[in-house]
């Protein structure tokens, strides 16, 4: 997907709305006044998180190996933390991977956030009898 390591939940092909909705989810619970906040070292994410369209280009060119996408999205914290979130659709499954974006100090906190929205997309999926294995 890129030279950072993603983080990926994946669901039965036939599940990929609820993948959908489980990543929305995820993301309005992180900026939720209560439950499980995000955070990097001392700094906690308080604040709501910005979900936006990811050019369908740009995830092309940069993730296209990932299989083929369905959509991607970028999500933002505080101004200079991003996640990319690409959808992928195959045969038998659905993947969404997260990947931060950034360098230096930003990286490190992206990739903290992409690790929080993938387990709060898998505990979404949990809560609603979905399975998805640790990937």
């Amino acid at each position: 997907m890129s030279d950072r390591q993603p983080y990926e939940v994946s669901v039965p092909a036939g599940r990929l709305g609820s993948l959908i909705d489980a990543v929305h989810a995820a993301v309005r619970r992180a900026g939720a006044r209560s439950g499980p906040k995000w955070h990097y070292g001392n700094v906690v994410g308080i604040d709501r998180l910005r979900a936006r369209d990811l050019d369908p280009a740009f995830a092309r060119r940069r993730y296209g190996g990932c299989g083929r996408i369905i959509v991607a999205m970028a999500v933002v914290a505080q101004r200079c933390v991003t996640v990319h979130i690409v959808f992928v659709l195959a045969a038998d499954d659905a993947r969404a991977f997260f990947a931060g974006a950034g360098n230096g100090t930003a990286a490190l906190r992206a990739a903290s956030l992409a690790d929080f929205l993938a387990t709060a997309t898998r505990a979404a999926l949990s809560a609603e009898g979905i399975d998805s294995p640790w990937q």
